[in-house]
């Protein structure tokens, strides 16, 4: 796994990424009280394809900016988030740019948000000496999954992420992406090794592992991919959950290479932290995927039951956790399992 690791790094700084867009004003879709479906239950709303953005590039705000971003691409990368609607919202971006990801610091960013037709100026934040900047978003947003723009304000590039928002009470399941969905840690260096060579190469996926996913989401579950990859990998793994045809859903990502190591220190805090977060904010996780002992460890200590925990491997059983060969059983299980009562209603799986 360490070898994954470094071969996760390099390969994504060899690749980079760009963004760039263009826009239309809007306003549609947005509100408290939108898709509200009467009895106080909303639907929830999808939101996505608003077209050209309705801002172009102004300037930077320092020389040493502009200078990166003529010489180089942007390599941006938008964090998805999970929230709970009618509490603080707050949303992540890492700006930077070239092969090396130079952090792109002390800019304005912009974040736009789908409502449904047209694009809402969610607000405006600016990044630290990390490139990170966190945008609080106060407009208000209506309940459902909105497609987010973050636009540098000093050239117009942009980076993509996604938004679901949705009411406490909500029902999760929650699964890891390497030797969980794949069918092996290596299988991710691989495909970095074959993109160095400007060749593709698809990971090998678990029997039953796409439909494990397609069958909680027909059963209404929202499907969360909690991954070790670090965060330059973001396009890549985006790609890979497209390609496969896996349910979609929130990915979360590391957002710093040491919670990538494939320690109880590293990757296990890191997942442990990012459950905890969700079931302290009011989601219900229902069930939990993972392989490795880091994945026992999180999933537990975050205080998941072993009875709705999965694991797929060596570990399987480990500390009364359920043990799994393959996928496929389970996928069935769920498909004739019951649906998740959410507290929304959602005209895509009714």
């Amino acid at each position: 796994m360490r070898r994954v690791l470094a071969l996760a790094v390099v390969g994504s700084l060899l690749l980079g990424c760009s963004g760039g867009a263009r826009a239309r004003r809007g306003g549609a879709g947005q509100g408290s009280d939108a898709g509200d479906g009467g009895g106080g239950r909303p639907t929830l709303v999808r939101c996505s394809g608003a077209g050209a953005l309705p801002m172009a590039a102004s300037s930077f705000r320092h020389k040493r900016s502009a200078l990166v971003a003529a010489i180089a691409g942007a390599a941006h990368h938008g964090d998805d988030t999970l929230a709970i609607a009618g509490q603080p919202l707050e949303l992540r971006v890492k700006l930077a740019y070239g092969p090396t990801s130079k952090d792109l610091e002390d800019e304005d960013v912009r974040v736009w948000i789908d409502v449904c037709g047209s694009w809402l100026l969610g607000g405006v934040g600016r990044t630290d000496g990390n490139g990170v900047a966190r945008i609080a978003v106060s407009a208000p947003v209506a309940v459902g999954v909105h497609d987010l723009r973050f636009q540098v304000a000093g050239d117009g590039s942009t980076a993509e992420a996604r938004l679901w928002l949705l009411p406490a009470g909500t029902h999760l399941v929650v699964t890891d992406i390497d030797a969980t969905l794949t069918v092996s840690d290596g299988e991710l260096g691989r495909d970095l090794t074959m993109a160095t060579l400007q060749r593709q190469y698809d990971e090998k996926i678990h029997p039953g592992a796409v439909d494990l996913t397609l069958a909680h989401a027909e059963r209404g579950h929202v499907v969360v991919y909690l991954t070790g990859r670090p965060y330059v990998l973001e396009s890549r793994t985006r790609g890979f959950l497209r390609r496969g045809a896996f349910a979609p859903g929130p990915l979360v990502l590391t957002d710093d290479l040491m919670a990538a190591l494939p320690t109880a220190d590293g990757v296990g805090n890191f997942k442990r932290r990012r459950v905890q977060a969700l079931l302290a904010a009011g989601f219900i996780i229902d069930a939990a995927y993972g392989n490795a002992a880091t994945d026992v460890s999180a999933f537990l200590d975050a205080g998941l039951p072993a009875t709705g925990v999965f694991i797929i491997g060596k570990h399987g059983g480990t500390r009364g956790t359920q043990a799994v060969s393959d996928w496929t059983a389970r996928a069935a299980a769920v498909k004739a399992g019951p649906r998740a009562t959410q507290p929304y209603d959602d005209p895509a799986t009714n």
